[in-house]
């Protein structure tokens, strides 16, 4: 048996890779080293947490965990955890009688980064401008390299490899990738190498359909892996000036940021570089398509009817039809949540005669959809339940697409005393949003569910399901519609009543730390 930084590729070897320690042992070797040197690790919960964070802020790394033990004795925990933002220089000098490349941790990463070939050093460093890893396609057009480069990287145990989802991806420990970023060199070397990163991401971004059925969980699975790059992108964009490039970004990402209920990173990330003038008419055309959007779900109506009248205004000058109609129906949601009806009808039949015109299919669903929602706010059961029974009948059933449809389904239903039925398609819209992470639509349904309990009498089962709702909103910022709010509220004061405050509270607290449960507990 031979230990080695890098593999030997010899006949007959296999190859046992040294993974950094788990946390608790992590911990366990930081509290015996700070314990050898007299210093306290373990006095009390809020000390144990910071000690937790600097393992991991270290990776777990054993040289790096006892050399922050040994930190410790000048600076406290507390201290040294603040000054881990550059980790390297914070730790100083370990034991006198280990070896040179041992006594700190930049030494024993420059030994590493040193025994590499002058090509294996340059990929490594422009590998340090990814966020959270890459995949192998996007470190090949970023670094300029090649598939031999990378593996030697993986040989020589500073870049990991790791399977997901059918696809590989790249990453590095950010105590190695911290260093890697000190050997780009000039400021022009890592103003090129995060170009070359923005210029990729930009076209990924792009590139990707999130509004398809048949690509949607692909999309979004690929965005999923890649966020922290995307966010990493607008950062350093919005950094040197360039918010065309951020809006770009932001606005690509929008129902990424409804899908998985990010509303007020959403608003942020969009409504930033929007706001300062960003973009040709186009673009700010398409930035106000998402950023009203997330001024709706947040619950800022008037800012959701401003932000989506300018995109109606400035869109059909700018060839941004599709965007003039996702406005008109931001607009149709701001008019009927005030009661406007006839106003909000109007909106939704531009709409949807704009997604015909334009032959967007999905639209015109979203459209017929929409206007069954109008048809329950005004107290036309019969047409909801036409519109919604129609849309249902374009999709797959099992498809989370079809959520919408069947919460306008469930709901006509529960307005109609079909309990059961109603109960039905909300567990159906549950279980679809949950698996695919359309947390907002869980929410909506977990609501309904919890109406429905009460409709039953089923107090406690409202009350843990409320639990959850509430847990879901507090997550995502996300407001609920007049509807729903009027349901949210009305089991709420039932349950409370019925209970009483103090079943009611555990109940409560039991739905908003258990979301894979929402029974009632015996």
């Amino acid at each position: 048996m031979a230990t080695s930084r890098r593999v030997l590729h010899v006949s007959g070897e296999h190859v046992y890779p040294l993974a950094p320690l788990p946390i608790g042992d992590a911990i366990r070797l930081f509290s015996e080293r700070a314990t050898a040197r007299h210093i306290s690790a373990t006095t009390d919960v809020d000390r144990s947490e910071v000690i937790a964070t600097i393992c991991r802020r270290l990776d777990c790394l054993p040289l790096a965990v006892e050399l922050a033990a040994a930190r410790s004795a000048t600076l406290g925990p507390e201290l040294l955890l603040e000054r881990l933002s550059d980790r390297v220089a914070a730790l100083g000098v370990g034991p006198r009688d280990a070896p040179a490349r041992q006594q700190t941790l930049l030494d024993t990463l420059r030994w590493s980064t040193d025994l590499l070939s002058e090509a294996e050093r340059r990929t490594l460093a422009r590998l340090s401008v990814f966020s959270g890893g890459s995949s192998v396609e996007a470190a090949e057009a970023v670094c300029a390299t090649d598939i031999e480069l990378l593996a030697a990287l993986i040989d020589s145990s500073l870049v990991h490899r790791t399977a997901a989802g059918g696809s590989i991806r790249l990453s590095m420990l950010e105590t190695i990738r911290e260093h890697a970023a000190q050997l780009l060199g000039t400021a022009g070397d890592r103003l090129e190498a995060e170009a070359r990163h923005a210029t990729y991401y930009v076209a990924f971004v792009e590139a990707l359909d999130l509004k398809s059925p048949a690509t949607q969980a692909d999309a979004l699975a690929r965005v999923d892996a890649d966020i922290d790059n995307l966010r990493v992108v607008i950062d350093r964009a919005e950094l040197c000036g360039d918010d065309d490039t951020a809006l770009r970004v932001a606005s690509a990402l929008y129902r990424y940021f409804y899908m998985r209920g990010l509303f007020r990173e959403g608003r942020d990330r969009i409504g930033g570089p929007l706001h300062r003038g960003a973009g040709d008419a186009r673009a700010r055309a398409l930035g106000a398509r998402a950023l009203s959007g997330m001024h709706f779900m947040l619950g800022d109506l008037e800012s959701a009817g401003a932000v989506a009248r300018e995109g109606i205004e400035i869109g059909p000058a700018a060839n941004a039809d599709e965007a003039v109609m996702a406005c008109h129906t931001v607009v149709s949601h701001v008019a009927r949540e005030r009661g406007l009806f006839s106003e909000a009808k109007t909106h939704l039949e531009r709409s949807e005669a704009l997604a015909r015109a334009l032959g967007l299919d999905e639209d015109v669903i979203i459209a017929n959809t929409n206007l069954g929602e109008l048809a329950l706010a005004v107290g036309d059961h019969d047409e909801a339940r036409r519109r919604w029974e129609f849309s249902m009948s374009k999709y797959d059933e099992n498809d989370v697409s079809c959520t919408f449809a069947l919460l306008g389904l469930a709901s006509v239903a529960h307005r109609q005393g079909l309990l059961d039925e109603a109960a039905g398609h909300f567990t159906k819209v549950r279980a679809l949003s949950e698996s695919a992470g359309w947390l907002h639509n869980a929410t909506m349904a977990i609501v309904g569910l919890a109406g429905v309990a009460t409709d039953r009498g089923a107090h406690s089962e409202a009350a843990v399901l409320l639990g959850r709702a509430r847990a879901l909103l507090e997550t995502t910022g996300g407001e609920l519609v007049a509807a729903d709010d009027e349901i949210y509220q009305r089991a709420w004061s039932a349950a409370l009543t019925d209970l009483g405050e103090a079943r009611f509270a555990e109940l409560l607290a039991t739905g908003t730390t258990d979301g894979s449960h929402c029974d009632a507990p015996a």
